[in-house]
């Protein structure tokens, strides 16, 4: 009985001891298998094969990237030593949110009052950023592996004062004379600065980043009076009969006699087009054209031509008036041409205050025509004139007699008709 006992005993004890062994075995394999599986779901890790061994090395083979977490670090998490495992990573570029946030992470660093996540292939920025930090992100992004864009849609850019300012005076080199003031997108300038400056920071300040707006309440600009005539002569030279003069405050002050189409261009290009005029003083330049136009209409139509009695016929005082028209009438259209005008005269003859109705609105009829025939002959265009009979002067109002021939009634006059010309001058 003592024999078959300890047999029992021996028995019972190898049971144990298998079972103990098969229970570690499946607690080893178990174990093997959540590390490896473990291994698979970490980003940047990609697990090809693996193999335990219980008394040799066991061997892990795959993927890794270069930002994934150590493996050796989860292999001690499951209480397997380094030395008992051995790792065979080909290196790789993992396309996992978190690695591609590490990457992005890594490259640019993040500031505090950036917020980021992943979607897919892009990274989407929100919050609030430096200037100087987004504008690297968006130099370098395209050289982030797995990275095809990156969202800005809510986020909003700040900008450090000191750096505009020195932008500011690195790219628009301020005179002395000129402080500058950056807050909230506005960028202030005061003191005194040179025209040719304050031209260029007009055009170029805006261009800044950062700048939204520009203040310059306080800039007291000057210009060259020298230099902004010198360059108004080479824009539009200057009539030997004009004076011209640039005050300090820009105004160009012109005097004399000029041309209506050097007037003209002057008073609609000077301020665009010559650099230092503000303003034009054109007040004391007679307008050439205008004056002969004025002057030449006053002649023509205080001009008389007479005629015979009952006649269409030129009288002699009548001839020396008309002989001298056609020189005047060509200066007329000429100054029209330069003012943009197109001229017509009016041919308003007269007749006798004798005979009958008909007769005399004939005879102040062809009189009209006679006068226009003449300075047709003397090369002027016939469209130019217009013919009018007015017939005979009506009689007095308490008078049934017919009015009485005098020399007012046996006349040609003129009536200059102008408008705008439809063809440029």
């Amino acid at each position: 009985p003592v024999s078959l006992r300890k047999a029992w005993i021996a028995l019972a004890g190898a049971a144990t001891v298998a079972l103990l062994l098969v229970g570690f075995a499946w607690w080893h394999a178990r174990r093997w298998q959540d590390f490896v599986r473990r291994l698979d779901a970490e980003p940047g890790l990609v697990v090809t094969s693996s193999r335990a061994s219980w008394f040799g090395v066991s061997q892990v083979h795959g993927l890794r990237d270069p930002l994934a977490t150590d493996p050796a670090a989860i292999a001690s998490g499951f209480g397997i030593e380094q030395a008992r495992v051995a790792f065979d990573w080909k290196e790789y570029l993992a396309l996992d949110p978190a690695i591609l946030q590490h990457r992005f992470k890594q490259r640019f660093g993040l500031p505090g009052g950036v917020r980021l996540a992943v979607k897919g292939n892009q990274i989407e920025l929100s919050g609030s950023a430096p200037y100087e930090w987004i504008e690297r992100v968006r130099r370098e992004q395209s050289r982030l592996p797995g990275v095809a864009a990156v969202s800005e849609q809510d986020l909003s850019i700040t900008h450090d004062p000191e750096r505009v300012l020195t932008d500011f005076r690195t790219l628009l080199a301020p005179p002395e004379g000129v402080q500058a003031a950056f807050a909230d997108g506005v960028l202030t300038v005061s003191g005194d600065a040179p025209y040719e400056w304050a031209s260029t920071w007009r055009e170029n300040a805006r261009r800044l980043p950062g700048v939204t707006s520009v203040q310059e309440q306080n800039l007291h600009v000057t210009v060259d009076p020298a230099r902004v005539l010198r360059r108004f002569r080479e824009n539009f030279g200057l009539p030997d009969t004009v004076t011209a003069r640039v005050q300090t405050d820009g105004t160009l002050v012109l005097s004399g006699e000029a041309s209506h189409p050097w007037l003209t261009r002057v008073q609609s290009e000077a301020t665009a087009e010559v650099p230092g005029i503000r303003s034009l003083d054109d007040r004391d330049v007679i307008d050439l054209d205008q004056r002969a136009f004025q002057q030449t209409s006053s002649v023509i139509e205080h001009a008389f031509v007479y005629f015979l009695p009952s006649k269409d016929n030129f009288a002699s005082e009548g001839f020396v008036a008309l002989s001298r028209l056609p020189d005047e009438i060509r200066r007329l259209t000429s100054a029209a041409k330069h003012l943009g005008q197109e001229v017509r005269l009016e041919v308003r003859g007269s007749a006798d205050g004798v005979g009958g109705e008909a007769r005399n609105a004939e005879l102040s009829q062809r009189r009209a025509l006679a006068v226009r025939d003449f300075l047709v002959s003397c090369g002027l265009d016939a469209a130019l004139f217009q013919t009018v009979g007015l017939g005979a002067p009506a009689p007095a109002a308490n008078s049934n007699e017919p009015a009485a021939a005098e020399p007012s009634q046996r006349r040609v006059a003129f009536r200059v008709l102008s408008g705008p010309s439809s063809v440029t001058p």
